[in-house]
């Protein structure tokens, strides 16, 4: 069986055949169109995003050294602040406060530690990245109140402000009540003090170490830096109590080093050089400044304060006088052979007061080899 088409059918089919080749032609010029609008804008996107990163690639150079002076003055904001704050910390800086100020601070109370800043919480303003954290971080800011009661005299009280303000780490004094006797020059108080700290796990606590105290007391009562000296004293006993630079001299085989060098009110012995040699070891102490600013430099065999710079020296906080104190022990035996050859260079415009206690009465461990400017000795 044979199937025509008629005319009439053919021409059904042709017209149908360009309706669908015309649909077809719309729907692909839409998905086209579409594809071109997507196409476009993406292009649009990526070109702004290529214009963007080449500006920030010009200016890489400088967002690096931006990035560098930043972090410098974000390590230096750091340094500025303790990594902890615990009770034994709290106790060796109110002793340096007195060290170095002669204030008497005769009662002091604690607070709890509290926690105050929680880094790592700031959101970005940046309309992409709107809500999401800048950057993460593990610090923490924490603080304590004390509580003190002091006593000083009036020169000394603006010392203990002046000293709070430049102590190392973040101190602030939050208020302050005081009386004056004008008969004693006395001024004692209250004061409230607030200290600082940041911690995180690249902060680590810092140990509290004492070395080695070089000299107590006669009596656990009285305060070593707030005191009177009578008229009866001599100047050697003033020097014992109240020194400024030391040198120790241990046994040869005890548990501590053979050779100290270091200064008063440094209760954290950063200051401090040592040496465990036996035998004979090298010592040279020098001194100089004028009109209360003073330096003082001083080396242990090879070793030497400050490390850094010394030729320039390190600053001496010092009263009216300059005082240095020797402290030796007796020999065990033959075996105890350790010896000091000292210089002692004085370039200031004080005396050098100098006095040698305990020492081994027939053969001495500190030996003077050489002195320069005015060095004055106290002797029993």
């Amino acid at each position: 069986m044979t199937l025509k088409v008629s005319d009439r059918d053919k021409k059904l089919l042709l017209v149908l055949l360009i309706v669908i080749v015309i649909a077809g032609s719309v729907k692909l010029f839409d998905i086209l169109s579409t594809n071109n609008q997507d196409y476009n804008s993406e292009l649009r996107t990526l070109k702004n995003k290529y214009t963007s990163l080449n500006v920030m690639n010009m200016n890489r150079e400088n967002y690096l050294l931006d990035t560098e002076v930043s972090l410098t003055v974000r390590d230096a904001l750091l340094a500025g602040y303790n990594t902890n704050i615990t009770q034994e910390q709290v106790l060796i800086f109110l002793g340096m406060v007195e060290k170095n100020t002669g204030v008497w601070l005769k009662q002091m109370s604690f607070t709890n530690v509290d926690s105050m800043y929680t880094f790592g919480t700031v959101t970005s303003s940046n309309p992409d990245t709107s809500g999401e954290k800048v950057y993460s971080s593990d610090y923490k800011g924490i603080s304590t109140q004390l509580s003190l009661s002091y006593e000083c005299l009036y020169e000394d009280f603006k010392k203990v402000l002046t000293y709070l303000e430049e102590f190392g780490k973040k101190v602030t004094v939050n208020n302050v009540s005081f009386s004056y006797s004008e008969s004693t020059d006395i001024v004692s108080g209250t004061m409230q003090v607030t200290l600082y700290a940041i911690t995180g796990s690249d902060r680590p606590v810092e140990d509290v170490f004492i070395k080695d105290v070089p000299v107590g007391t006669d009596n656990i009562f009285s305060s070593d830096t707030f005191k009177t000296i009578t008229s009866d004293s001599t100047y050697r006993d003033k020097i014992i109590t109240d020194y400024d630079l030391f040198l120790i001299m241990n046994q040869v085989g005890s548990d501590m080093d053979t050779v100290a060098v270091g200064q008063a009110g440094d209760p954290s012995n950063e200051t401090v050089v040592t040496s465990d040699t036996e035998g004979v070891e090298n010592i040279t102490i020098e001194v100089s400044g004028e009109a209360g600013s003073y330096k003082v430099k001083y080396k242990v065999g090879s070793s030497a304060y400050p490390a850094d710079n010394y030729n320039a020296g390190a600053p001496l906080v010092c009263g009216d006088t300059l005082d240095l104190l020797m402290i030796s022990k007796p020999r065990m035996g033959d075996k105890d052979n350790s010896l000091a050859n000292v210089t002692i260079v004085n370039n200031s415009d004080l005396p050098l007061n100098v006095a040698v206690i305990n020492d081994d009465i027939e053969n001495p461990r500190i030996k003077i080899e050489k002195t320069e400017g005015v060095v004055l000795f106290f002797t029993e």
